[in-house]
């Protein structure tokens, strides 16, 4: 690994309270184009201690306007709910919404750069309708400047599970969703392991938020590298910041695969260096590749897609994305008992989802 891409897994997979020091030999400008790149760079300008003068500045100026950013996105989630709630539509915050939502994660430490929300599929022509008399807008053709100062493109209904891409008056990004990909459960279902706050929103609880985000990356979007450092980081604040249980983890699966959520909890053990060295390397061997690798990953992603439906279903199997990705797996198999590809019961569970081994109280 170069000193900047380790750099960036390391702050993503950081455990500690602790700042981490970046080496010396750092070079500023790759380190922050690599974190931008891979959606991460809050997340590095909040953990990494930079001797350099210059840089230190640049990450500084990072935190702060991530930090005035994400107030906006709030801004608009807040006033999302009241228009929904006024017209009698329940709301549950979506993915990076939900993990500043909850205050999981600190508003200047989570790249962000639009809303996702649910709303129930019987209500969502109403919930958008609602949205647009308030002052909301559909996604426009022509380009004009997000809250992150970057064009806003016209995205439309992309997906079978939007139901609309709007702008918010102050220039925020909403994704309107009515149902979540590959989920079989119902809105109440998934009302019913939320929160909610004295606005109305509903909020997902640990397990809920960690089977999402899991079923995101590793269902939704096949793992693909880049989405891969950002995950480590959710799925490292929600082990560490808000001390999710092995209780929360077992019911994580019942929102994702118990592949999609043991390769989660490896990739952020291989980050925070808590497997064996050969391991965490392989382990880690496709976050943050040369770019090289992932524009030929671009180029057979994009083959997948024009092959239709054909291989849709053995392409998307968690379990063949596990194999490829994971090498960790035979290791903590022996030495935590684990058997990944089983049903989600209590003897898939054991060890490694008690956490301990990972927040480190049992070195």
């Amino acid at each position: 690994m170069n000193a900047e891409r380790d750099l960036i897994l390391r702050c993503a997979g950081q455990l500690a309270s602790t700042m981490i020091d970046a080496p010396s030999d750092t070079d500023g400008r790759r380190l922050v184009a690599l974190a931008a790149d891979a959606a991460v760079l809050p997340t590095v300008a909040s953990r990494a201690a930079a001797a350099d003068p210059e840089l230190d500045h640049e990450l500084r100026e990072v935190r702060e306007s991530t930090a005035v950013t994400n107030a906006l996105l709030l801004a608009d989630l807040g006033t999302l709910t009241g228009v929904l709630s006024a017209a009698g539509v329940s709301v549950i915050a979506l993915k990076g919404a939900a993990l500043l939502a909850s205050q999981v994660v600190a508003p200047e430490a989570r790249h962000l750069d639009d809303i996702d929300v649910l709303v129930p599929p019987a209500l969502a022509e109403r919930a958008e309708t609602a949205l647009l008399d308030a002052g909301f807008s559909r996604a426009p053709r022509w380009d004009r400047p997000g809250v992150d100062g970057r064009p806003i493109s016209e995205r439309g209904r992309v997906e079978a599970h939007t139901q609309a891409v709007l702008v918010s008056p102050t220039g925020g990004l909403v994704d309107l969703h009515f149902s979540l990909p590959d989920s079989k459960l119902a809105f109440d279902d998934l009302a019913d392991d939320c929160d909610t706050r004295p606005d109305g929103l509903l909020v997902p609880r640990p397990a809920l938020l960690l089977g999402q985000l899991c079923d995101h990356v590793f269902n939704h979007h096949q793992a693909r590298p880049r989405y891969l450092p950002r995950h480590i980081a959710d799925v490292r604040a929600l082990i560490v910041d808000s001390r999710t249980s092995a209780a929360d983890l077992r019911a994580a699966t019942r929102w994702s695969s118990a592949a999609a959520v043991f390769a989660s909890l490896s990739l952020v053990a291989a980050a925070a260096g808590r497997l064996p060295a050969p391991v965490a390397r392989a382990t880690l061997a496709h976050v943050l590749p040369d770019p090289r690798y992932e524009r030929a990953y671009e180029l057979g992603w994009n083959a997948r897609l024009a092959w239709g439906r054909l291989r849709h279903d053995a392409v998307r199997r968690p379990d063949l994305v596990f194999r490829k990705l994971v090498p960790a797996r035979a290791y903590l198999e022996d030495r935590y008992g684990l058997a990944p590809d089983a049903p989600a019961t209590p003897v898939v569970l054991r060890r490694l989802w008690s956490l301990d081994w990972l927040r480190g109280e049992d070195a």
